[in-house]
């Protein structure tokens, strides 16, 4: 079917000026006489009277994609899934004699990773304070508002809570266990019998040299 479409580049060379108003495009010369007046007909300014009731038409293209293809366009829906069928994708038209192939993404989405069993290889403590796990963690990328960038915690292993000290500086790391065995007695009446924790022990070593 023959259309002629407009090109506005080519009426502005000519020294003709357009106007778009609605669903009309007016073309005028020089002296602001009209030449000519072109409706819209399915998104397009195209010579062709009377518009025809049809999507067949010059400047419109039904792209052909594979099922691979569509599979990938449509965020990997499943291959079974007769999209084309339910006219749910509308300007594409599926190659039916292409084959799907195997999909190495959705392989990988599908996977499931094997739980890690916790396990406790040794006893719990018996009571309170009889082992105590610490760890020293920063810097923070972000410190806060009073200028806190390390933690040190203490956790029971019998009753398994956990103690969070913050601080601005590392060397703060002994001031904290000190803090944290008062507490301890004071609040439980235990002593700290077992301490777990390699960089705490190598702060520890360092306080006690000074």
């Amino acid at each position: 079917m023959g259309v002629t479409l407009v090109s506005i580049s080519q009426v502005t060379d000519a020294k003709s000026s357009v106007l778009f108003h609605g669903d009309i495009c007016r073309i005028f010369n020089l002296s602001r006489t009209i030449l000519g007046e072109i409706s819209k007909c399915n998104g397009l300014y195209r010579i062709f009277t009377p518009c025809p009731q049809t999507s067949e038409y010059a400047g419109k293209a039904v792209e052909v994609l594979s099922i691979d293809e569509l599979h990938r366009r449509l965020g990997h829906v499943g291959h079974d899934v007769p999209i084309d069928e339910k006219g749910l994708v509308k300007g594409l038209e599926l190659d039916k004699d292409s084959k799907p192939s195997f999909c190495k993404l959705c392989e990988w989405g599908k996977g499931h990773r094997k739980a890690i069993q916790r396990e406790h290889k040794d006893d719990w403590a018996k009571a309170i304070g009889d082992e105590i796990y610490s760890d020293v963690w920063g810097p923070a990328p972000v410190e806060t508002i009073n200028h806190m960038e390390y933690m040190v915690t203490f956790t029971d292993d019998c009753s398994r809570d956990t103690e969070v000290y913050f601080m601005k500086k590392k060397d703060e790391v002994f001031d904290n266990y000190v803090n944290y065995e008062a507490w301890l007695k004071t609040q439980h009446g235990a002593q700290i019998k077992k301490l777990q924790s390699d960089e705490f022990s190598e702060h520890l070593q360092k306080a006690e040299m000074i």
